[in-house]
Formats: structure tokens, sequence, C-alpha cells
């Protein structure tokens, strides 16, 4: 119907009353092959609907791999920001979805379809246009403003003349880092090694930004020239291995992530990067095995208990699983994510001696308090209806379908006025499926705010 509706109009992005267009329509319905051909006809694969969701969002939001992969490979971007903040990642872990995230991060993707099909589809976007610079950019939260990259230039030619410094451009790059200004901190930092080409931190930083705009090839020179210049750096290491890792190279990024070990074995974050590397490449004892040694070693790291925990409620040992998540609460007692996770786990847990309707409630509104979004209003309305609230369950989940119009929020709203609890509705369906919030999985979030305090 959505290849008849365009081949007849014509209109490759109409959108509908929603500010849907017919790539989106075909990305919420799971339709890969609808998809497929509509970005070989050239449809705007950034196009936002009223709530900024774009198609990849959409994908991301209902677990569809294949229309990501689609999407992806024709050169969707996928750092889009919604009216939320929230990029398809972010969508993706919100979920606790890993292969989805997997695929955003580029695994399980053939990388010479993604460069020649996205560079075929730019060239057929701007055939048109005699002006390339009048195209108007994507709105990306990564994104510099013309604003700001004329600011960030005309700082650097201040910085340019006779009285240039190592220390005034090191600082002007960790600005323009902090605001998100990937490109311009890569030319400063780029000048800095002209005066003093000794400084180890700059090329972490360079590299870091650099892993900020997916151009991990340069990352690892960078990470490279850093251990280079000091063998015993750690966090070089850790920034290639993570690197390695996004590249699917799983054997030489362990051997970075292992070398960080070795030079550092009292830091928790090591065993982090290391145990990711495993759950990535799918090697779920040896992530175990990991993270269960960087608690150990670095028993005040919170975040080894909370991925631990994952592999242990996925195998379902919710003994075990409790117990690191008390232990991670305690460690980060203001994560609006764990909140959000723990509700839904309290709430939906198949065995009921670990449901608890009235702490999920308590975390919800936690969660709900540090983030307000659709995706906790519909774990607090989870909680409400396995703590017998159904009046409230009902109300939360009308407000998460008023703020995003998703056909499993209205299924639940009727779940819970025929006062149901999520487990009800669940129990003929795989185990915590795909199209839920809130989701447990065993593999980190790469893309996280420890990464980017710790590089």
């Amino acid at each position: 119907m959505i290849k008849q509706h365009v081949e007849e109009k014509g209109k490759i992005d109409e959108r509908n009353s929603y500010m849907f267009t017919p790539l989106m329509t075909a990305a919420y319905y799971d339709l890969p092959e609808v998809v497929e051909y509509l970005a070989q006809k050239k449809a705007d694969l950034n196009a936002q609907d009223r709530n900024g969701y774009t198609a990849l969002m959409y994908a991301a939001d209902y677990g569809f791999g294949e229309v990501i992969k689609i999407l992806l490979r024709y050169g969707a971007d996928r750092r889009i920001r919604n009216n939320n903040g929230d990029s398809a990642r972010i969508i993706a872990e919100r979920h606790g979805n890993w292969y989805i995230i997997g695929i955003l991060d580029g695994h399980h993707i053939d990388d010479a379809a993604v460069t020649s099909q996205a560079l075929e589809h730019v060239k057929g976007l701007h055939s048109n246009t005699t002006d390339a610079t009048t195209t108007k950019p994507a709105l990306t939260g990564d994104n510099i403003s013309s604003s700001s990259a004329a600011s960030s230039q005309q700082s650097l030619r201040k910085l340019s003349g006779p009285s240039l410094s190592v220390d005034a451009l090191i600082d002007l790059g960790y600005e323009q880092y902090e605001r998100g200004d990937w490109i311009s901190a890569i030319t400063t930092f780029s000048k800095a090694p002209e005066i003093n080409p000794t400084l180890e931190q700059l090329y972490i930083k360079r590299g870091r930004a650099r892993l900020n705009i997916d151009d991990c090839d340069q990352a690892i020179l960078d990470f490279s020239k850093a251990i280079d210049l000091n063998s015993n750096n750690s966090i070089g290491y850790v920034g290639r291995g993570f690197c390695l890792s996004l590249k699917k190279n799983y054997i030489e990024a362990d051997k970075d992530l292992s070398k960080a070990i070795e030079i550092n074995p009292t830091e928790g974050t090591h065993y982090y990067f290391r145990g990711s590397n495993w759950s990535y490449a799918g090697d779920i004892e040896q992530a175990l095995e990991t993270y269960s040694k960087g608690i150990n070693f670095d028993p005040g790291y919170a975040s080894n208990y909370f991925q631990r925990g994952k592999i242990y409620y996925e195998r379902r040992d919710y003994k075990r699983a409790h117990a690191d998540f008390r232990k991670y609460n305690e460690l980060e007692p203001e994560d609006a994510d764990f909140s959000k996770t723990i509700a839904w786990y309290l709430a939906t847990c198949p065995n009921p001696d670990w449901r608890s309707g009235k702490i999920a409630v308590q975390q919800a509104r936690k969660a709900f308090k540090l983030e307000p979004s659709h995706e906790t209003l519909n774990v607090l309305a989870a909680a409400y209806a396995e703590s017998g609230n159904f009046d409230l369950a009902v109300k939360a989940e009308q407000k998460a379908y008023n703020n995003q119009n998703l056909p499993k929020y209205k299924t639940l709203i009727d779940v819970y006025r025929q006062k149901k609890t999520y487990v009800d509705y669940e129990k003929e369906k795989p185990f915590l499926s795909l199209d839920t919030g809130g989701h447990l999985s065993f593999v980190p979030m790469l893309y996280s705010p420890m990464m980017e305090s710790f590089l």
C-alpha cells in the first residue's frame, strides 16, 4: 500500500497528519522491503515527525534490526536527536536491546555496503543542487551551529599569531570539546602537537573527539600515539581497545584492554570495558568473569555490579541479580536509568518471589523525577498495576501515550483497565519481549557518561 501510494502520487516524502513520511511508516510497521524501496528512491532518511522521531528511531524503539541495517546502509544519521534529546541509540539503550545497540554501533553490518550505498544516496539527494553549501544540515545533537563554528574559528585565528601557546590551545580545545563541538576541538587539538608533540593527553582527547564523530580509524591512531609516548598510559590502551571492539576486532581489543588491566589492576573501569568487549563478542562467561574480577579489585566501582547483575537476571538467577542491583544502588543512588530498570524488573519479573509492586512504584517515581519521559511513565504504569493500583496505572500509561503515540502504550491502557498486570499481559509472549520498555540486558551501554568522564 505504501509503495502504491508513493507511485501513484509521486511524493516520496509526503507527510500525513502525524507528520509521518512513507519511510517512517514503513519503519514503524517493520517493512524492510518497503524501506529499501524508499531509500533507493532517495527518500529523506533523516526526516523527523512532530516528536522529532526519525525512521531510524522508530526502528530502534521497536527492535526492527533489518530495517535499521537498511537505513544505515543508505546513510541514515544515527546521531539525530528527538524532542526529548534522545538519539536512536539512547532509545535502544533504554530498552536494553543489546542486539539493536550492536547494530547501531556498527556491529552486524556490511561496512562496504554502508559506504557505497550511502554515497549513492547522497549523490541522488544533491544531484539537482547547484550550491552544496546551501543544503540544510541534519538536526543532530553533535552538529556544530554556524555561529559556534564561526566563534571557534575566530578564537583559533586569534591564537595563531606570535602569542600562540599550548596552554591557550588546550583551554580552547577543552572548551570546544565540552560543548560538543567535536570538529573544532579536533582542529584545535591538532594545532597543539605542532608546538609540543609529546603531550600524550592531547592525543587522548583528540581520539575521544574523533570517536564522537564515528572516526574510529583516526581515533585508533591517536590512542596509539599516546601509547607510543607513554607505554604505561592505561587510558590509551582502553581507548584503542574500545575502538577495536567497535570495529568487531574483539581479540585485538582484548589484548589492549588486558594490557590496561596489567598496568592498572585496581581500576574497575578497565574491567568494565574488557567485560563489554566480551559481551559484544558473545562470550558471556568471559564477560561475567571479567566483571567479577573488576568487583574484587575495585569494589567501589558501581557499573560492574550492574552489568553482572544483568547477566544473572538474564539467567534467571534472581538472588544474585538482586544482590548486585542493591549494591549498585548503594553506590549510585541517583541513577535514573538504574531506577527505571529496577522498577521494571520488580514489576515484571516472571518469578513472583522477586516482584514487589511497592518498591517498583518507589523506584519508578524516583526515575520519573530524575528523568521525566514517556518511557519512565510506561514503567511507572507497570509498577502501579503490579501494586494493584490500576486507576493510577491507566493514568500513567495514558500520559505516556499522550506524550508518544505508540501502539504498545494504547494496548497497555486497555490491559490495565481490565485490572491485569503486565505479567498477565506477557504470559503468552516470550520472556520480557522486545516490544516493552526497561529491558535488562548483559551488554553494556558503551557510549555513556562514564566513558566520557573516564577518557
